[in-house]
């Protein structure tokens, strides 16, 4: 008697605290491991935001078998985000940038893709899609707000005195075709 009395008492908690975790992301991105690396650092929309690296022009990107691109995140729980590696911070006014952040280890020398995505409160979709080519252990900021109705994506190179604005550019702007 008293086992089932236990149980009918834990078993709701235990049901609740279940419901209560947060959903897992299928698709996330991992850092790489092995040869040359550089830094990304996303401040701000991560929440719905993706990043590929380790393609070129004329290698692409190889989708994985769950068929999008890996996110940012790890899980849906819609809080502020921290993945902080230790990687050289920058002076940023305050208020001006959201507090979620994501630090990864991508390929260097091969292209990084960020698409950094953000619902407003009013339902209103900012996107932007961002390539790079990062060099070997340098260090790349990708910066996104609201500012006003306006959406702003930034991208900066980072060196310990200073963060240097970076042009935005995308996949084709990087490998243009020739003749075109």
């Amino acid at each position: 008697m008293r086992l089932i009395r236990t149980t009918l008492l834990t078993l709701p908690v235990l049901l609740l605290i279940s419901c209560s975790r947060p959903t897992p992301v299928v698709n996330i991105y991992h850092d790489v491991t092995s040869g040359d690396t550089a830094k990304v650092r996303i401040i701000g929309f991560t929440e719905d935001s993706h990043i590929w690296s380790g393609y070129d022009c004329n290698e692409p990107y190889k989708m994985p078998e769950k068929g999008y691109y890996p996110h940012v995140r790890q899980s849906y729980e819609g809080k502020p985000v921290f993945i902080d590696k230790g990687f050289t911070k920058t002076e940023l006014p305050k208020g001006k940038y959201p507090i979620d952040m994501a630090e990864f280890y991508v390929h260097a020398g091969k292209l990084t893709t960020v698409w950094a995505s953000y619902h407003t409160s009013d339902q209103r979709l900012c996107q932007k899609t961002i390539t790079i080519r990062p060099e070997k252990d340098e260090l790349y900021e990708f910066r996104n707000r609201i500012e006003g109705d306006i959406c702003v994506f930034e991208l900066y190179k980072v060196s310990p005195d200073q963060a240097t604005p970076l042009p935005l550019q995308d996949f084709q702007s990087i490998c243009k075709k020739p003749g075109l």
